[in-house]
């Protein structure tokens, strides 16, 4: 299916919240931001100097699960919404796709929503986040954009690593690029119209 032919209405997947299950500290939730435009932009955010953890590296709205959270889409938002200080009542929820498991053992959650381009500029980063960008849905959908490169690990392992190429300066590359392949994965593989 081309990206020119879908609309943001189209893009929904499991609907189900996933039950969550300890320990708490393993699990985490991101949030994919689709701005409801022509191109449907993903919002990516590049992490701070000041976070302990990837430091410089582009990522997803996102963090850790914490026991207040109820579930792991209130997590998603909670943090979405510290980290681009948007209101959570300005994303629409489309959905969540498989979690992802790290070589560390954190489980990630990815959640789909939207949000309108005017809620997008009102987006500011808190200290966590350097900056805030998008990417069009259609790059990223595009197999030559994309490489696996093999690298060595802080615990000095060798491990193959998924990479976007450069798009105006930014690489997307590691867990976020693995996330985001399964989220075009599934647009290929997706029958829109039959999905509830």
């Amino acid at each position: 299916m081309s990206i020119s032919k879908i609309s943001v209405e189209q893009i929904k997947f499991r609907k189900e919240l996933p039950a969550v299950h300890g320990p708490y500290k393993n699990l985490a939730a991101v949030e994919i931001l689709i701005i409801n435009n022509s191109t449907l932009d993903i919002i990516l955010t590049k992490r701070s100097v000041f976070v302990q953890n990837h430091k410089n590296e582009i990522a997803f709205p996102g963090g850790a699960f914490e026991s207040g959270d109820g579930d792991l889409l209130q997590t998603a938002l909670r943090e979405t919404c510290e980290e681009i200080n948007i209101g959570s009542h300005s994303i629409e929820y489309l959905g969540n796709l498989k979690p992802y498991r790290t070589h560390y053992g954190l489980e990630i959650y990815p959640f789909l929503g939207t949000i309108s381009e005017y809620a997008f500029m009102q987006a500011i980063p808190n200290w966590e986040v350097e900056e805030i960008f998008t990417i069009p849905l259609g790059w990223f959908m595009d197999p030559e954009n994309q490489e696996i490169h093999t690298i060595h690990t802080s615990d000095g392992i060798l491990r193959r690593a998924r990479y976007f190429r450069n798009y105006q300066g930014h690489i997307v590359w590691g867990i976020t690029a693995e996330i985001l392949n399964r989220l075009v994965t599934e647009i290929r593989n997706s029958d829109f119209g039959m999905r509830a």
